[in-house]
This record gives structure tokens, sequence and C-alpha cells, in this order.
């Protein structure tokens, strides 16, 4: 199985990747959201992990783009927020169909709980 993970920060991207793989999920990274975007169709994830916080505006594009060939049972997507995260985005986020929404740093126990969970 397949986690596309669309993150820049190293730090980020290496901790979700080493939560990801005890799930069976096998990680491809990309820094440049245009570019995951312009290969979802190879790359048939069944799983998107994405940091809102980097890519505040292009998230929302992939998540559209995911959800009109795959639905929420088929592929979880799963944003990573910052310490500041708006209840508009969250409402967005929700209509657009994303499994759920996780700080990206990990460091909360329930968080990451929920972030296997969501995956599971």
């Amino acid at each position: 199985m397949k986690a596309l993970l669309v993150v820049d920060n190293d730090v980020v991207a290496r901790l979700a990747s080493f939560y990801l793989r005890p799930l069976g999920l096998d990680s491809i990274r990309y820094r440049d959201p245009l570019k995951a975007l312009d290969n979802l169709e190879e790359i048939d994830p069944d799983a998107v992990v994405m940091s809102a916080r980097d890519f505040p505006r292009h998230w929302k594009s992939i998540v559209v783009n995911v959800r009109t060939v795959r639905p929420k049972t088929e592929c979880a997507i799963i944003l990573l927020k910052g310490e500041f995260f708006p209840f508009e985005e969250a409402a967005k986020a929700a209509y657009l169909g994303v499994n759920g929404v996780v700080r990206e740093d990990f460091s909360d126990r329930a968080e990451l709980s929920r972030f296997q969970q969501i995956l599971k």
C-alpha cells in the first residue's frame, strides 16, 4: 500500500514516514504539491498525508482531485496542521472529504493515536 506524503519540512516528513511504516504504508514524498497533483493518477495512493501549514492553498486542489475518483473509505486523507488552523479551514476540510486533521509534530499521544486510527 502507498501513502502520498506532500510535506516540505524534512523533520515532519521523517516523522510521518516513521508512523506510516508500521501500518504497511510505503511513503512517496513530494515537496512540490503541483508535481504531486500531476502524478496523482500514476501514484494511485491508498492514503494522502499533506501539510496544510506548508501548502495552505494547494491542499484543497489535491483533496478535490483525489475525491473525484476515490471515496473516503478507499483513500484516507489526513491534513497536518501547525499551531494555528482556522475554523474556516477545518470546515472546508470536512466539506471536501478530509478524513482527519492532526498536529504535524506528533507530540501529543492522542493526536498520534488518532493519526494511526484514521489510517487503519
